[in-house]
């Protein structure tokens, strides 16, 4: 039999909490406890000779067991395994036992994989939670994490049991997404394809920015506009990629577009000038930022420091 971890009296003022971890530290005892308690299909997956309690200092100093909750250590099917168990001997159940125990949960994965040497420590480890009550009020509050939102419990319970909701663009099709004006627009404007081939992929997408901008829909083709300028890695000027969207725009609606394009063609031919130049780029980058341009892309088309940028925008 392993010696049991002797502890010192003084390290826990709690009778209930000394007598619990102390005792824990017998493998007779946590054998025992995991085989009395532990759901069946747990139980029967679980190696009983494997298990070992985990020493106070095991996890970080962010998650700080207390005094008496354990965390045992287990193999299931070759793999390691842990058992959580939190002792309560307040009077009152914890209406947050669901959401404490997932954040106890959490950590005990990120210190595994903060300690694993390959793969991001995956597979994470198994952890079976228990929690150990011993107060005089009957335990009448929530057990699961889905429970915790109230009416909604149900399509929580749902979302929980489902695989994450994925969007991934480069498996739409430009039929699926073009025909969405709103979030359809934006999602083929972020697509690695996009990307990849402004030029061409701006045919695609031009009859959408059209009829966004003949709904009125400035604010938002500024920043649909602002994300192509400052992705674009064909070493064009800013002024040379918005004249070929506004080319790609029918007439009414490229009117109502340029003023960003006009503000970057004022740039440029300021630029020529030295007299005023820095003023007249103030005066731009304000007009951008009133429109809801990034602080990046005004830093990009006026060539001033993004400080001073970030500086104007504060000032607003």
């Amino acid at each position: 039999m392993e010696k049991p971890i002797i502890m010192n009296p003084t390290d826990i003022n709690n009778p209930h909490d000394k007598l619990f971890r102390a005792s824990m530290q017998y493998p007779e005892v946590a054998r025992d406890f995991l085989d009395a308690h532990l759901p069946v299909d747990i139980k029967s997956k679980l190696d009983f000779k494997s298990i070992i309690t985990c020493p106070n200092t095991f996890i970080d100093e962010e998650l700080k067991l207390s005094q008496s909750d354990v965390l045992l250590k287990a193999k299931i099917d070759g793999e390691t395994a842990y058992v959580y168990v939190l002792a309560e001997h307040q009077s009152a159940p914890d209406p947050l036992m669901p959401f404490r125990l997932m954040k106890y949960m959490i950590k005990i994965w990120d210190y595994h994989r903060s300690h694993s040497k390959k793969n991001k420590g995956l597979p994470f480890p198994v952890i079976a939670p228990i929690v150990f009550y011993a107060g005089k009020r009957a335990w009448t509050t929530p057990r699961t994490l889905w429970d915790l939102c109230g009416e909604q419990s149900a399509l929580m319970h749902q979302i929980l049991q489902t695989p994450i909701c994925l969007v991934e663009l480069n498996t739409l099709s430009d039929l699926e997404l073009t025909s969405r004006l709103w979030s359809g627009t934006m999602e083929f404007i972020m697509s690695h394809r996009f990307r990849q081939h402004i030029s061409r992929e701006l045919d695609a997408i031009a009859d959408n920015i059209n009829r966004l901008m003949l709904q009125e829909n400035r604010q938002f083709v500024l920043q649909l506009l602002t994300y192509i300028l400052e992705i674009d890695d064909e070493h064009r000027t800013p002024q040379e990629l918005i004249g070929l969207i506004e080319s790609k725009l029918t007439p009414k609606a490229g009117d109502s577009v340029m003023s960003l394009a006009d503000i970057l063609r004022e740039e440029g031919r300021e630029e020529g000038r030295e007299e005023g130049s820095e003023k007249t780029k103030l005066e731009i980058a304000k007009r951008l930022l009133s429109d809801g341009v990034e602080p990046a892309f005004v830093a990009k088309a006026t060539q001033l420091p993004l400080e001073k940028i970030n500086a104007l925008k504060m000032k607003k």
